[in-house]
């Protein structure tokens, strides 16, 4: 049920409205998919909790044994015939590892130093195995974002190009006669003109 807002001379009152049997049918299902969607991400962040505390060596295992059910899927696709059914189990796949990729990229930045916020720290026994996982401060999709971010950031390594470098190697592969560098040379006193105003 949804409101309505009614204005008049009285006043303003808010009185309850039917939806139509579709629209309330519409509604009802997608709050059903935000809530799923969320449960999910929770059950995703509490395995990046496990992956936080884990060492390099576990998290190494963890990244073997999502790639081994990578190939298994592969080869279920691979043993379809027909091209319709391919296609389908192939889209499945990709749709399937779609998380199992995060969780790898999480973890390749977990042991390239990437640290996380923790709300509550592990619970550790005697001997230092861990009774409780910590709970990190940031979501699942932020925490995705961060590693893709900070893998990103390790990868590059190099200095990035500043405009004169990027524009000779362009001059350079493009190899200009002296009129097109002498155009070139113009629009760009055209749009540095337009852009000192």
């Amino acid at each position: 049920m949804t409101t309505k807002v009614l204005k008049s001379a009285a006043g303003t009152r808010v009185t309850p409205v039917q939806l139509p049997g579709f629209e309330a049918q519409g509604y009802a299902l997608a709050q059903s998919a935000v809530g799923l969607a969320k449960s999910h991400a929770n059950d995703w962040h509490r395995i990046v909790c496990r992956l936080y505390v884990l060492s390099p060596e576990a998290r190494e295992a963890f990244r073997t044994e999502l790639n081994k059910h990578k190939k298994d899927m592969q080869a279920h696709v691979d043993a379809q015939t027909g091209k319709k059914a391919v296609a389908i189990w192939g889209g499945a796949k990709s749709s399937a590892i779609v998380r199992f990729s995060q969780l790898k990229r999480i973890s390749e930045a977990l042991d390239a130093g990437m640290s996380l916020p923790v709300k509550q720290d592990a619970i550790k026994a005697e001997g230092g195995r861990i009774e409780r996982d910590p709970l990190l401060a940031d979501p699942f999709h932020t925490i995705v974002s961060k590693a893709r971010l900070h893998l990103g950031a390790k990868a590059s390594g190099r200095k990035v190009a500043t405009f004169i470098e990027k524009l000779d190697t362009l001059v350079e592969s493009a190899d200009p006669d002296v009129a097109e560098l002498k155009a070139a040379i113009k629009a760009l006193q055209t749009k540095l003109a337009e852009i000192a105003k």
